[in-house]
């Protein structure tokens, strides 16, 4: 019994492969080239690799110019108080050259390579064999950390790359505010937005003239809807709003700062009195907008 057969692949710019016919008999193993037109002796059966990038993509990250940033996915971030920052530095053809993270605020020199040189041991350099991304990585982020980082890449001259790293603190706001004017016997609806956390709140409390509301009392026609997403959205539904409603109004999440805002429940010919004064305010304010720019020309 025998077989034979060849194999045949492709060239491309990192590969070099030639081709190998087979004889395979029961008492013999015999191996002998084949020529394929447009392949030079030398190449047959040889492999070389010069450098392989595994980044989920194909192969066209080679260049004969040296190292580069991907600046897709080179970019600023923006992060919370107390979570987990990340910032990433794409470079291909980088050969044997290194990646260090510089902050600029002090020219505090935090990674080089995979290896931490900070005292500051929040700071962690990330990154995994054959991979283009070198990572810098700062848990329970500050305030105070906020600025421009450095990604720099060893050639000469050094090449670099800044970006921007802004840390916030969590904020609650109310949609509308600081003031709301209702007639009486209308739907009051409060909403709540709370950002920049680095969870969903556990607990939201609303309060009115610091006594705590809920939907068992003291007061009744009291509704609670809450939407957790990006951001935590909750809204107090009162039902047949009465002048006892007035007063000042709290949203309190247990992970963010309190906002309130300040209800007036008037009575329809008070209301109307009040929009009418509203509006000659408004008009003014434009008039006197106008006059303004028009002595500036």
């Amino acid at each position: 019994m025998e077989l034979s057969g060849f194999f045949l692949i492709n060239k491309s710019p990192l590969w070099e492969f030639g081709a190998l016919l087979l004889t395979v008999g029961p008492h013999r193993q015999k191996r002998r080239e084949e020529y394929i037109p447009g392949y030079s002796k030398a190449s047959l059966g040889t492999y070389s690799m010069d450098k392989m990038i595994l980044d989920g993509s194909t192969f066209p990250h080679s260049s004969n110019n040296g190292p580069y940033f991907d600046p897709e996915n080179t970019k600023n971030i923006t992060s919370v108080t107390g979570a987990r920052a990340l910032l990433n530095c794409r470079v291909y053809n980088l050969g044997n050259r290194t990646v260090s993270w510089i902050r600029l605020s002090d020219l505090n020199l935090l990674t080089v390579g995979r290896y931490t040189y900070t005292s500051d041991l929040r700071f962690e350099g990330i990154h995994q064999k054959y991979s283009p991304d070198w990572k810098l990585v700062l848990n329970g982020a500050r305030i105070s950390d906020s600025g421009l980082y450095e990604c720099q890449v060893s050639t000469t001259p050094h090449i670099s790359r800044l970006m921007s790293l802004k840390i916030k603190d969590p904020e609650t706001t109310f949609l509308g505010g600081p003031e709301m004017f209702l007639d009486t016997s209308s739907m009051v609806n409060l909403t709540c937005v709370i950002s920049w956390t680095v969870s969903s709140p556990g607990t939201v409390n609303w309060f009115h003239n610091h006594t705590k509301l809920t939907i068992r009392g003291p007061r009744t026609g009291v509704s609670i809807m809450v939407d957790k997403s990006e951001v935590t959205t909750v809204s107090l539904i009162l039902q047949t709003a009465s002048e006892d409603d007035s007063g000042l109004y709290e949203c309190q999440p247990d992970n963010a700062p309190s906002a309130s805002m300040f209800i007036h429940v008037l009575r329809g010919e008070q209301t109307a009195q009040l929009s009418s004064g509203n509006q000659r305010q408004r008009i003014v304010f434009q008039v006197t907008i106008l006059v303004i720019i028009f002595l500036n020309l």
